[in-house]
């Protein structure tokens, strides 16, 4: 992935699940939008391919939650856990093909592997914050047959994304190390407004330790709101020379009472805000919840005038 930031930054997809809902696909069960990719396979396929139109240089699986325990755990049979992990593949690289069938394109197109953490496991609402505690090797079984299916069936990269818990990512790039050689991740932690994860460990700290690993291809933040960018990318900047990836949510607000999300017309959006984080360094962009192929598209138009600095 870094050889593709030699002339300019790198624009990711967005979100999976905003689209599907569009669709009338229910996205609010344990496994959100990852069931879709075993049901609705050709809605998963259209979303991906609308991010590619969009402009977006790589997809991301709709893999987040569908680790084997988390999927047999929600009632699937060990034989469909599995066929739905290579699905996500599938779907991405179908997509891709299409896309480029259909275009004519030539530019580089990369498929994803997306790997959430532990926290997806559990209904636990505390386990979300980073709020759980296993051994180096626990978080490893849990990881391990989802980044096989996902490595076998033909991902270009690992997406390790919203990792709130930082001992599990030590376990999954030790992993990545060990067991997958030929293969790469970029590194996206989830945080609060103070700059630490949530299991506590100041961001600094996190990304200081993951700079002599050269598996982890870049490194950043996602799933946090736009506006807290800036700051997030100031304190990753002072630690790392590795390039900076940024994925923030669609800067939504959430109404307690009608149980809804709304964007209102003073929200900026993610492509007025993309000039100052491309200045202050970041090299990959995308967006997470809430973020739709508009919200790329307008993106890469910033982004593709802008050479790396």
């Amino acid at each position: 992935m870094v050889n593709l930031l030699d002339q300019q930054p790198l624009v990711i997809d967005g979100g999976m699940a905003t689209e599907l809902s569009k669709q009338g696909i229910d996205t609010t069960s344990p496994l959100w939008s990852a069931m879709a990719a075993a049901k609705f396979p050709n809605a998963v396929q259209g979303v991906h391919r609308q991010y590619f139109e969009a402009g977006a240089s790589v997809a991301t699986t709709d893999s987040f939650v569908a680790s084997i325990p988390t999927l047999v755990n929600a009632g699937m049979s060990l034989t469909d856990a599995r066929h739905l992990v290579r699905a996500t593949v599938k779907l991405a690289k179908r997509a891709r093909d299409a896309y480029r069938a259909d275009s004519g394109s030539e530019r580089p197109l990369l498929i994803a592997g997306g790997v959430g953490p532990y926290a997806e496991y559990s209904d636990d609402p505390s386990k979300s914050v980073g709020n759980y505690a296993l051994t180096i090797p626990e978080y490893q079984r849990f990881h391990r047959e989802r980044m096989q299916l996902l490595a076998a069936a033909g991902v270009d990269l690992f997406a390790f994304e919203t990792q709130p818990n930082f001992t599990e990512t030590q376990a999954l790039t030790e992993l990545l190390e060990c067991e997958f050689p030929d293969k790469t991740a970029w590194l996206s932690f989830s945080v609060d407004d103070q700059g630490n994860l949530w299991d506590g460990t100041p961001l600094w700290e996190a990304v200081s330790y993951f700079e002599p690993h050269p598996q982890i291809e870049a490194i950043g933040v996602n799933c946090l709101a736009p506006d807290d960018i800036l700051d997030m990318v100031a304190t990753i900047k002072q630690v790392t020379t590795k390039p900076i990836i940024v994925y923030p949510n669609n800067g939504a607000v959430f109404d307690a009472e009608t149980q809804t999300w709304s964007v209102d017309d003073q929200t900026p959006t993610l492509a007025s805000l993309a000039p100052q984080w491309l200045a202050a360094g970041v090299s990959i962009i995308g967006g997470c919840c809430g973020t739709t192929p508009d919200d790329i598209h307008s993106l890469a138009r910033v982004v593709n005038k802008t050479s790396v600095k």
